[in-house]
């Protein structure tokens, strides 16, 4: 009996279009394992399909490089979408911008990683990074179309001076966003730390990113360095702030609070201090600018009270620009959202005196949870003002004021005007 032969079809291999795109795209190696790869260009203007750094500003215009970062030893790969600029219709190479966040009135649209004006020009925020080559369209069908702007680039030879220069510019500026990026989608990172020049000046960078560590202060509070991160957390009882990760020192000033320089461009300072069960801690940035930013926060009770920003600039004006005067009104003259003002421990001259007139008189509705001990409170007429001053009884040796919600204030025996703590935005708002 004959055996019956059977014949089997075979079906042709597909070819990955990413793979195949991504070995013939021009490579700059930035390390022995790390390759970045330029894929294509993009791109778009009313008037003309290729780009020059002359007529770029003239009109509404975009020009972008889809690249590719690739690491051989653990196999990964993230796809970069950076440039400049916007353009009609849809995102560069038919990026998905993410999440929809919000509609304006107008109709504009705010993403994730994108924006759409109520005019529809399509703006991508740069650099866009993915892992996932299915969030780039054009890398499912990478098909090359000069006539609306869209270049496969297989060597330097394919860019022009102007792309070059423009290209450059970018790795320059964002090549450090490109490799955390990497880290933060591999499993493990210390060989992305052996780099080539010139980007081996970035392992210093790249180094801070990584580290993760806990650093111990005085008075039980610390810094927590998050991993694969720039933000680190200073921490004081149930008060988390945000610092960043940067070189600092701290000094304790004569056992009344604790301050914390960071060396970062925008001059962050901690001042924090425990007092009477009392957490009080202030985050100070740019305080030699013109618009400091001033914010504090406080824990009492096992509660902490939302952060406030505070117009330090209204204080600094009033008590003076030496660290010492304000930081000083503000941990031992201040309870709650009321500032006890002793002329003569501030003011020198009757000219100093009228500084106080930048000041809001605290009302009645701020001392309803104030209790004293050791003084009277009494209410004068100023102007078409009441203002309240607590005076001390005869025979005490110290002015108590409690706050149910934010603990006791000890004061000398001395004549104390209430003014509100100057905000510009309150805690409870």
């Amino acid at each position: 009996m004959r055996k019956m032969e059977t014949t089997q079809t075979q079906t042709p291999t597909q070819t990955n279009p990413t793979k195949t795109i991504l070995k013939n795209a021009y490579t700059i190696p930035l390390g022995p394992t790390i390759e970045l790869k330029v894929i294509a260009t993009e791109f778009y203007s009313r008037y003309t399909t290729r780009y020059n750094h002359r007529d770029f500003r003239r009109y509404r215009a975009g020009f972008w490089f889809l690249m590719a970062l690739t690491d051989s030893k653990t196999g990964e790969t993230i796809y970069i979408i950076d440039g400049d600029g916007e353009k009609e219709g849809d995102f560069p190479f038919n990026a998905n911008p993410g999440k929809l966040l919000h509609t304006g009135m107008s109709g504009a649209e705010d993403y994730e990683n994108g924006h759409i004006t109520c005019g529809g020009w399509y703006y991508l925020y740069t650099p866009y990074t993915t892992k996932n080559p299915e969030d780039i369209d054009f890398l499912q069908n990478p098909t090359e179309n000069p006539d609306e702007g869209i270049r496969l680039i297989k060597s330097l030879d394919d860019l022009n001076d102007d792309e070059r220069i423009f290209l450059s510019k970018l790795i320059q500026r964002n090549v450090l966003k490109y490799l955390t990026a990497l880290i933060d989608a591999i499993p493990f990172y210390d060989h992305i730390l052996n780099l080539d020049l010139p980007y081996a000046g970035y392992i210093p960078l790249l180094k801070t990113y990584i580290s993760s560590r806990t650093e111990n202060l005085p008075l039980d509070a610390n810094i927590y360095y998050e991993p694969k991160s720039w933000r680190a957390w200073f921490i004081f009882g149930d008060i988390k702030v945000y610092v960043p990760k940067a070189r600092h020192r701290y000094y304790d000033n004569e056992g009344d609070y604790i301050v914390i320089y960071f060396d970062d461009k925008k001059e962050t300072t901690i001042f924090y201090r425990e007092d009477a069960g009392r957490k009080t801690v202030y985050l100070a940035k740019n305080l030699n600018n013109e618009y400091p930013l001033f914010l504090g926060w406080e824990e009492y009770n096992d509660h902490v009270h939302p952060r406030a920003e505070i117009d330090i600039e209204t204080i600094r004006k009033v008590v003076g620009y030496y660290t010492p005067e304000y930081m000083n009104l503000l941990f031992n003259r201040r309870l709650g959202d009321v500032l006890f003002i002793n002329a003569d421990e501030i003011f020198h001259t009757e000219n100093d005196l009228k500084k106080l007139s930048i000041l809001t008189p605290a009302t009645k509705e701020a001392l309803k949870k104030v209790q004293f001990i050791g003084a009277t409170i009494e209410e004068t007429e100023h102007d078409g003002e009441t203002i309240i001053t607590i005076k001390p009884t005869e025979g005490a040796t110290e002015i108590i004021a409690y706050h149910p919600e934010h603990g006791i204030l000890r004061l000398p025996p001395k004549e104390f005007t209430l003014y509100e703590v100057p905000y510009i935005v309150r805690g409870h708002d």
